[in-house]
């Protein structure tokens, strides 16, 4: 198999912003834009990093639910001596930290696993990119081109999948 040169149909799409400022309902238009060029969430797995305050919370909840992002990367804030975050006031107790970061798991395990979902029945190119043994039996790990993570059986007998 040549890694070098994969294919662009197997290239996930990144969609983040590192501006604070941009909202939810410009992340929403640029989501639409992506949308009506044929690039949609469904079927190209748009992921997402999310950093909220306080007030936020509620707002990313209902947003992330509105757009349906396949993955969200989920990690609590933690304070580093000397940065600016780490002066700043009313930061947020550990236990509320904790409880949001369930919400959120929560909610991309469920919109993940929805996600994931959609392909079940169909037929798909996979790019195999390594084997694994699971239970003694021999497998490929891949991806399809819209990033969903496949197991499929390997047989070393046939040479198409070396």
């Amino acid at each position: 198999m040549d890694f070098k040169n994969v294919e662009k149909k197997f290239r996930p799409i990144p969609f983040w912003s590192w501006n604070e400022k941009l909202s939810a309902e410009e992340t929403a238009r640029q989501i639409d834009i992506m949308d009506k060029a044929g690039i949609v969430p469904s079927q190209n797995n748009p992921d997402v990093d999310i950093i909220l305050s306080e007030e936020e919370f509620e707002e990313t909840l209902a947003f992330a639910k509105r757009i349906g992002f396949s993955k969200i990367h989920v990690f609590k804030y933690s304070r580093r001596a000397g940065t600016r975050a780490d002066k700043m006031p009313n930061q947020v107790p550990e236990p509320i930290k904790t409880k949001r970061s369930a919400e959120l798991l929560a909610l991309e395990a469920e919109m993940s696993r929805k996600y994931r979902e959609s392909f079940l029945g169909q037929e798909t190119e996979v790019l195999l990119e390594e084997p694994i043994t699971i239970n003694g039996e021999q497998y490929m790990i891949g991806h399809t081109k819209e990033y969903v993570k496949v197991v499929v059986p390997y047989d070393v007998n046939r040479p198409e999948l070396a």
